[in-house]
Formats: C-alpha cells, sequence, structure tokens
C-alpha cells in the first residue's frame, strides 16, 4: 500500500523530496499504484522506490536515479527516462512504449515481457539486461551497449539496431525481421531459429570463437544462413585504437 507521506513530499517537487530523502534512507518509498501521470521529477532520488502498476504516463524522469527501483507493470508511456539510472530496475511487463530512454544506464535491469515498442534507447547501456520475450517492435537502439544482453524470444522486427556492440548477446528465438544492425559488433552473438528475414547485416562484425557454432545465423522462414557479407568488419570498429580500448575495458 502507497505511502501518504511518501506521496506528499514527492509531489512538492524534486528539490524538496531530495532533501528529505537524504534525511530518510529508510524505510523504501512506497507510490504503489499511486496516480503519477504527467508528473516531472528530474533529477530525483528514487532508487529502491516501489512503483509496481503506477501511471506515470507522459512523467518526466530524466536523470532520475532510479536504481534496483521497481516499475513492474507500470505504465510508463511516451514517459521521459533519458539518462535515468535504473541498474538492476524491474521493469518487468511495463508498458513503455514511445518511452525515451536515451543515454540511460539500463546495465543489469529485467524487462521480461514489456512493452518496448517504439521507444528509444539511443547510447543507453543495457549490458547485461535481461530482455526475454520482450516487445522492441520498431524500437531505436542505434549506438547502445547491449553486450550480454538476452533477447531470448523478443520481437525486434524493424528494430534499429546500428553501432550497437552487441557481443554476447542472445537472440535465440528472436524475431528480427526488417531489423537494421548495420555496423552492428556481434561477436559470440547467438542466433539459432531466430528469425532473420529481411534484417541488414551490412558491414557488422561476426567473429567465431573456437569450438562455438553459437554465430550459425539462420532463418526460420528460409532456412538459409545469412549471406557471408555479415563477416564484414565496420569501420568504427578498427583502425581507431582509443575506440578499441574502449571496448575491450567495458567488456
Amino acid at each position: 500500500m502507497a505511502n501518504p507521506e511518501h506521496i506528499q513530499r514527492l509531489r512538492q517537487g524534486t528539490v524538496v523530496w531530495n532533501q528529505w530523502r537524504q534525511k530518510h534512507l529508510t524505510p523504501r518509498p512506497d507510490f504503489n499504484r499511486d496516480y503519477c501521470r504527467g508528473c516531472s521529477l528530474v533529477g530525483a532520488e528514487l532508487s529502491n522506490s516501489d512503483f509496481h502498476g503506477n501511471d506515470l504516463l507522459r512523467a518526466n524522469l530524466s536523470r532520475a536515479h532510479l536504481v534496483q527501483a521497481n516499475l513492474s507493470n507500470a505504465s510508463l508511456r511516451k514517459a521521459d527516462l533519458s539518462e535515468a539510472q535504473l541498474y538492476r530496475a524491474n521493469l518487468m511487463q511495463s508498458d513503455a512504449r514511445d518511452a525515451n530512454f536515451n543515454r540511460a544506464n539500463l546495465r543489469h535491469a529485467d524487462l521480461i515481457g514489456a512493452d518496448l515498442t517504439k521507444a528509444h534507447f539511443v547510447e543507453a547501456d543495457l549490458s547485461h539486461t535481461r530482455l526475454i520475450k520482450t516487445i522492441l517492435t520498431q524500437s531505436i537502439l542505434i549506438g547502445a551497449r547491449l553486450q550480454w544482453a538476452d533477447f531470448t524470444g523478443a520481437s525486434l522486427n524493424g528494430a534499429d539496431l546500428s553501432k550497437t556492440d552487441l557481443r554476447g548477446a542472445n537472440f535465440i528465438g528472436a524475431d528480427l525481421r526488417g531489423a537494421c544492425l548495420i555496423g552492428a559488433y556481434l561477436e559470440g552473438a547467438l542466433f539459432e531459429y531466430a528469425n532473420l528475414q529481411g534484417a541488414d547485416f551490412s558491414g557488422a562484425y561476426f567473429a567465431k570463437s573456437s569450438g562455438s557454432n553459437g554465430l550459425t545465423a539462420v532463418d526460420m522462414v528460409s532456412q538459409e544462413a545469412v549471406p557471408e557479407r555479415r563477416l564484414l568488419k565496420p569501420q568504427n570498429f578498427e583502425g581507431n585504437k582509443s575506440e578499441r580500448a574502449e571496448i575491450a575495458k567495458a567488456s
């Protein structure tokens, strides 16, 4: 059940809330199912908060700290979470269609079963994130970090994954029809039983690891291997020592 005091403090704005929060680290902030549609909480300290089932339609949570926050089953449609800290946050079954997660930190977050249709994740960090059976239809993930992300059974048809770092990502059984993976870095990625019909791998880099057949990208419709053009190395991953060093450091 939502805590009335927490709700009252939150409605006074980010400055008042953050000052109060610094002095009251416990108990866990609870906004369970409270009506927060369209609220503005830019830069608010909301780590470990409970927003389960909350209505956050068009809410402005940009740069908010939501580390380990519970946003499961929440409505985040058209919400602004750009540059938000969502490390290990729970967004299971959330409705985040058209939401803005650009440059947000979603490392180790749980988005199982979430609807992220047309959501934006430009340059966001989703490494080690669970996206099992997540809907990412026509979502924009240009330049995102997705190392070791789990897309098992996810729907990514029409998604833009160009210039993403997808090393070790799991796409087993995923729907990638018409997806754009131009210039993506896909070393160690798994594509068994994935539907890659019409997907564009131009300039994408696959590097086979010894003793593994995990890079056998198969189109479930045609049952044909992806053309060898997928073995081309993208320009942005060669010749630039500083970028390569940064990638090695992040792995």
